[in-house]
């Protein structure tokens, strides 16, 4: 398991003399429809629209906001790269299922137990005024964050929550090749060390044993000649992982290859999102470089602001913070995935803060 204290000469928060001033989450999305198609002839999943009806616990009313102007978002503007591409069954990629909400209903829940009540952070029942939101601009993020806030509060709002984005060329919550255009030079150094990858290309052949297949083909990619050419692990787990965890059944070869696939997956995505292994450490500042600003803003101005964050990301955001974190296992966070961060207030010195990684707690 892993926990990183961010402290200075102090052995646990337990014995020293603090207070809990602010916490930050970064969470995953819960449970969605996958993002590709890997066919097999040994099992296929039927993902009708029913997959992703509303949890009745979740539904709590919000209202999704521009980032910078604050007015109404047209909700026919985003998701327009998933909607237009549907699985067998009906629904289109990346939808947020109800098991899916109901990973993140249960997240608020625990954050409520650990932070909610007399001499804790938050109320009991937490007051939206006690949270600030921000989420990408995708509507698996939008629901998981309304989802998580449900949990929270136990539904008992006495308003619309609103939640922040910003347009997909604007923002900051993931290596974002739209405002930062070296992304693309890393991009293509780290694709190329991925090909020279030995273990990567002989796990592949595995896959395509477990799968019964001679390529693998993600069906909803446009590359050219991908019939005759393998797609990434990171495709492959993205399909079978969404299918398990909702739970459709997966070939037992290939649930057999789930820890290796978890972790060469994970670094097929660094390599993309920063470049050679060499150079993931001197390309952090580009990469997750905004997201650090964001904690470390907020840290600096925690007196003004609500005592709980809560920022609904990506994969794409979970792992390279992991990195920057000097915590990186090289596994590729699961659904509702969160990286907690608290802050805490002393007489005297720096207010040291305490990072825990995905699946952990207090």
């Amino acid at each position: 398991s892993l926990c990183v204290h961010i402290m200075s000469n102090v052995a646990r928060l337990s014995n020293a003399n603090l207070k809990l001033v602010q916490v930050q989450v970064f969470f995953r999305h819960g449970a969605r429809t996958p993002l590709h198609y890997v066919k097999s002839s040994l099992t296929d999943t039927p993902w009708p629209v029913e997959t992703t009806a509303d949890a009745p616990e979740t539904v709590i009313p919000y209202e999704h906001v521009d980032f910078f102007t604050g007015k109404p978002v047209d909700e026919s503007t985003f998701d327009l790269s998933y909607t237009p591409f549907k699985l067998p069954g009906g629904e289109s990629i990346g939808m947020l299922t109800t098991i899916g909400q109901k990973d993140c209903h249960r997240m608020g829940g625990r954050l409520r137990k650990d932070y909610s009540g007399e001499g804790k952070l938050l109320s009991d029942p937490p007051k939206l005024s006690e949270l600030g939101v921000r989420s990408t601009r995708v509507g698996r993020n939008l629901k998981s964050m309304r989802s998580v806030v449900a949990g929270l509060t136990g539904g008992h709002i006495d308003k619309p929550l609103v939640i922040p984005t910003m347009k997909f060329e604007e923002e900051v919550l993931f290596p974002n090749p739209k405002t930062c255009t070296f992304m693309t030079d890393v991009f293509e150094a780290g694709t190329r060390e991925l090909n020279k990858n030995t273990k990567l290309q002989a796990l592949k052949e595995k896959i395509k044993k477990a799968l019964k297949v001679e390529y693998l083909v993600d069906e909803l990619d446009d590359v050219e000649d991908k019939e005759t050419k393998n797609c990434q692990v990171y495709y492959v787990r993205d399909d079978y992982a969404a299918r398990k965890h909702n739970g459709f059944p997966i070939p037992p070869a290939l649930d057999e290859l789930e820890a290796d696939m978890d972790h060469f997956a994970a670094v097929e995505l660094l390599n993309e999102l920063m470049g050679t292994q060499k150079d993931w450490a001197s390309n952090l500042d580009i990469n997750i470089g905004p997201v650090i600003h964001v904690i470390l803003e907020k840290m600096n101005k925690h007196a003004d602001l609500p005592p709980l964050h809560l920022t609904a990301v990506h994969d794409s955001t979970v792992l390279p913070v992991m990195a920057a974190f000097e915590c990186c296992d090289e596994l590729w966070p699961p659904f509702a995935a969160d990286i907690i961060i608290e802050l805490y207030s002393q007489a005297s010195g720096t207010s040291p803060a305490e990072v825990f990684g995905p699946g952990e707690s207090n």
